[in-house]
């Protein structure tokens, strides 16, 4: 009979697992093999990373496994990784390598770590059939290498339709990633995106170590997406519509209650409210078209915001240090497809604006190049700051932000900074005045419905009336507490049971 046990307890056997580890991994050379004998015996942990198992037949070694903290450079921000799985040759075929590696996903999961990486090469289909999932690839000096993950301990997968990109944003794709978070870290549930394909979106996915999105081409096709829950066994499907896409929604709606499916609408008030088990909306909409307050299980307002959760902490008092501002930080969107980053740099140097200036520029972004030349020629400090895996540290520095209206909008409420919306598009316009109406925020409405002068007077005016920044930066956390995300898994866990 097989028994895994922690290495730690057997140091008799640290000569054959660094045997095995430079046969399958060495550069054959002797200074070589000592290196490999000398991080195996680093590894003589049981309750700290990094560690090593090994396999059992009675008392003789037959296999081993590790759990690094990191074993990929360009990945280094995930953590921790399974790593230099090996079973001995008599012993192959047998289930001693699946053995080890759920045995290692319960001693990651006793550590506290709810998501396992690993790299795989030829062996890619062995984990991918045992639950693995691709969270991206990669060219190593050993060939083409995937990256997979696992949750350390099994939880109910909600399937989560959403997408991103250069025209909507990304708002939907970060609601994804953070619920995803929030849900394992509380112990309630796993999601996985199904996109349409988008290198952004995919983007964002890696860079949190989320299972890359499952490719919806025809996502509009309702038996698509009731196959694709029933094929990940999903518990619930949630779904998270911009409004251009919330009219011809109920097809699907209608489907995934056909199908007996649990169904969770996010955000955009969605006219066929009644088909969900669930509808949560954090968003300042005009209107639901219907009559909530007779649907208890509708939940509608500012404090069901997911939000980063990292983000700074509620200020005591009001954080306006600097009037007028020396410091501002322009955040128009990860895509900021109508370039509004450059209408407010310019807008303050109208202005007379002669501070530092941080912008933020996402991923999905086609203006870059053009906005650091805009940059260059301002006048101002200006930095341009691209894939800012966190905002908190500018946000901390800022004195006053302008958005776009999207997630960081929020943010910046729950971190009391000042914040001034110009919107995209007139609907967000609508939106925006409806937020501004909180008074966390000043709305400046649709932006071609500002010249450049008359703009940049506004601007100014905004700039040197110290109180109204500081009733904004008060406000901010009153209407934002930060708790949204508490919030939401609290009624998510409740609808799972």
């Amino acid at each position: 009979m097989i028994r895994i046990d922690f290495l730690k307890n057997h140091p008799e056997h640290i000569q054959a697992v660094a045997d095995w580890v430079f046969g399958a991994w060495g550069d054959g050379t002797p200074a070589g093999h000592e290196r490999a004998v000398s991080r195996v015996q680093e590894r003589l942990h049981d309750d700290r990373v990094p560690l090593t198992l090994v396999a059992l037949d009675d008392a003789m070694p037959v296999g081993t496994v590790s759990l690094f903290e990191r074993d990929l450079d360009e990945w280094d921000d995930l953590t921790p990784w399974l790593a230099a799985l090996y079973v001995d040759a008599q012993y192959r075929g047998k289930g001693v390598g699946a053995q080890l590696v759920e045995q290692l996903r319960r001693v990651a999961a006793a550590l506290g770590f709810g998501r396992l990486y690993l790299q795989a090469q030829d062996a890619r289909e062995f984990y991918v059939s045992r639950g693995w999932l691709e969270v991206g690839s990669t060219r190593t000096g050993r060939g083409e290498t995937w990256v997979l993950a696992r949750d350390t301990v099994d939880l109910p997968t909600i399937l989560y339709r959403a997408d991103g990109g250069e025209r909507i944003g990304l708002g939907h794709v970060m609601h994804a990633v953070r619920l995803d978070e929030a849900l394992r870290h509380a112990g309630v549930a796993s999601v996985l995106l199904a996109a349409r394909p988008d290198e952004a979106v995919s983007s964002i996915t890696r860079q949190r170590g989320m299972p890359a999105p499952i490719v919806v081409e025809d996502a509009d096709d309702p038996g698509l997406i009731v196959n694709l829950a029933r094929s990940c066994k999903a518990a619930a499907v949630a779904v998270n519509y911009p409004k251009q896409l919330l009219e011809d929604a109920r097809p699907l709606f209608e489907a995934l209650r056909e199908a007996g499916l649990v169904q969770i609408h996010f955000d955009n008030p969605m006219p066929d409210v009644e088909l969900a088990d669930l509808a949560v909306n954090a968003l300042p909409h005009p209107d639901w078209g219907v009559d909530v307050s007779r649907l208890p299980r509708v939940h509608d307002g500012l404090e069901y915001l997911v939000l980063d959760p990292s983000a700074s902490p509620k200020p005591q008092a009001s954080r306006v240090r600097r009037i007028p501002p020396s410091r501002i930080l322009i955040s128009m969107g990860g895509s900021d497809p109508d370039n509004l980053s450059t209408l407010v740099l310019r807008a303050l140097g109208a202005a007379g604006f002669n501070g530092s200036v941080d912008i933020v520029v996402g991923v999905a972004n086609p203006h870059t190049a053009l906005l650091g030349d805009v940059a260059s020629s301002a006048g101002m400090n200006t930095v341009l700051h691209e894939h800012v895996p966190s905002l908190n540290p500018l946000i901390a520095e800022a004195d006053i932000a302008f958005s776009a209206l999207g997630l960081t909008t929020y943010e910046f409420a729950a971190a009391g900074l000042p914040t001034v919306i110009i919107a995209g598009n007139e609907f967000n316009a609508t939106v925006a005045n409806l937020y501004a109406g909180h008074g966390a925020a000043v709305s400046l409405g649709y932006y071609q419905d500002w010249t450049s002068n008359a703009l940049g007077d506004e601007v100014a005016r905004i700039l040197r009336d110290s109180e109204a920044l500081a009733a904004m930066s008060l406000r901010g956390p009153e209407v934002v507490d930060g708790r949204g995300t508490e919030r939401v898994t609290a009624l998510v866990s409740d609808l799972l049971g």
